[in-house]
């Protein structure tokens, strides 16, 4: 049978939290549904646990492949996927109850759109806090042009889209010659193509937030990032201001890598100090003591998928409770 929904999940070295993420994807409010996970070379015991999910559950499908990254790891698992529509989750994040059934029904009232994403919690992995995200309240353009205009100032997009398998067919699969930003290449792509986006109402995910980023990351990304601005002005078809829009943040990405990478001392220093800066404002945080979980978060995180379909529940966090 060809389920509504496939989730799909890339999975390297996520012994830790890859449970999370596959209950809560088994515990929405929809029963059509498959999960996809790939292990993406794992070295650790992330494969047991899918293993063990896997065997509870039929909807579980573990897909393993030598080690390639996370954009390679995801086209394995569209490959294999059977749903109308693919939905992305990352292995150290969850869903809560309702985002596949909101999912669904915005895309549905609106046949032309190419992707839905969403608002979403934050939870800081050191502090335990959880907040929301600064941009979640934005509407996006219904112009595919203009929400590029806009995401290429400052991306606006959630990788944690639901994206139709139609539309995924005609512009392509992940580009997995891109380390990172392989999704905002993709969220672009679509809408070169002149699908329109959409967000879904209320906040239907939880973003596991790992602090700052070593400089190497960093680096990674921003490199990154200078590729897929490189693609929008020279092989994307769209209008000349986007072109030029795309050309001047490609300009300000490879600034910040020749910062990175040593060319300018004083930039470097300068971005250098933005880890320590959020690694201090989380040790404030942890002195002032941990705030309630919203309720919906504390479900989400510590619900199993019910009428026992799920496997042992692997490194399960817990609510901090208040001071």
């Amino acid at each position: 049978m060809t389920p509504t929904f496939s989730v799909i999940v890339p999975a390297y070295n996520a012994e830790r939290t890859v449970g999370d993420a596959i209950r809560s994807a088994l515990a929405q409010g929809v029963d059509d549904l498959e999960v996809v996970v790939v292990d993406d070379g794992s070295t650790d015991g992330t494969s047991a646990v899918l293993e063990r999910f896997a065997a509870a559950d039929p909807r579980v499908r573990h897909l393993r492949q030598a080690n390639a990254g996370v954009a390679a790891a995801r086209n394995h698992a569209l490959e294999e996927a059977r749903g109308r529509y693919a939905s992305f989750l990352d292995s150290d994040d969850v869903l809560l109850p309702r985002y596949l059934e909101t999912m669904g029904e915005t895309l549905q009232r609106d046949p032309e759109t190419g992707f839905a994403d969403c608002d979403f919690w934050i939870l800081d992995d050191e502090t335990g806090e959880v907040s929301t995200w600064p941009l979640g309240g934005l509407e996006l353009p219904a112009d595919p042009s203009e929400l590029m205009r806009v995401v290429l100032r400052r991306n606006v997009l959630h990788y944690g889209a639901t994206v139709r398998m139609g539309v995924l067919r005609e512009v392509g699969p992940f580009r997995p010659d891109l380390p990172a930003a392989e999704d905002l290449e993709l969220f672009l792509r679509i809408l070169a193509y002149g699908y329109r986006a959409v967000r879904a109402p209320g906040r239907l995910s939880v973003w596991r937030s790992r602090g700052g980023s070593l400089s190497s990351q960093t680096l990674e990304l921003k490199r990154s990032l200078a590729e897929v601005y490189r693609l929008v002005a020279e092989e994307y078809d769209v209008p000349e201001d986007v072109r030029e829009l795309a050309r001047a943040c490609r300009r300000a990405e490879l600034r910040r890598v020749a910062a990175l990478s040593g060319e300018r001392r004083l930039a470097a220093v300068l971005l250098g100090l933005r880890p320590w800066a959020g690694r201090a404002r989380r040790a404030l945080r942890r002195r002032s003591g941990r705030r309630e979980w919203p309720p919906e978060v504390a479900a989400a995180l510590t619900s199993t998928a019910g009428a026992g379909r799920s496997a042992e529940p692997v490194g399960r966090p817990r609510p901090p409770r208040a001071p």
